[in-house]
């Protein structure tokens, strides 16, 4: 019994000091602050329930702390929405902001494996519908291109038809105002 006893109490004078050590080393406080902007309670953001594959989140956690946000946002009918997603990642990959594809209430097969060949983050709206989600996003439906900044505001948007002329809304998304700081 005393053998069995004292290596349980090695074992729990060790794990003592592997925690000790951890706790005393924490984080640097040579790293700085980091702020990112909140999008506030009221934002329609924060309605949209989110959902892939390996999370759930609402539309305010995803977008981007820093700079803008280009949602392009379909319904599984949409025939025209793998031409705009390759139009939003080229011009993504080249500019200051994040791209997302959303979904409601599902993700169109072609732009689901265009996103992904792409490594554009893929999200869905599952329970809703797509007016509502439209007139969360201050668009009149959909698809539509919304450009949001870190703080939650539309700053850009294009819906429905006005799909095929994305170039604005992609300059929107580009430019970056001194009250948003880019990454």
């Amino acid at each position: 019994m005393s053998g069995s006893r004292a290596r349980r109490r090695l074992v729990g004078v060790a794990l003592a000091a592997v925690i000790c050590w951890c706790a005393a080393c924490g984080t640097p406080a040579a790293l700085p602050e980091v702020r990112v902007g909140r999008v506030p309670a009221s934002s329609p953001l924060r309605t949209i329930a989110l959902r892939r594959v390996d999370s759930f989140a609402t539309l305010d956690l995803v977008i981007a702390p820093q700079g803008r946000t280009a949602l392009l946002v379909v319904d599984p009918a949409c025939d025209r929405c793998a031409i705009a997603l390759d139009a939003l990642a080229g011009a993504a990959f080249a500019a200051p902001f994040s791209a997302l594809v959303v979904g409601v209430p599902a993700l169109p097969a072609p732009v689901a494996s265009l996103a992904e060949s792409m490594g554009v983050d893929r999200w869905t709206v599952p329970t809703g519908s797509p007016a509502a989600v439209a007139s969360a996003l201050g668009v009149a439906e959909l698809p539509a291109l919304v450009v949001v900044s870190a703080d939650g505001e539309v700053v850009a948007s294009a819906a429905g038809d006005e799909l095929e002329r994305l170039d604005n809304v992609l300059d929107a998304a580009a430019a970056c105002p001194a009250k948003e700081p880019c990454r």
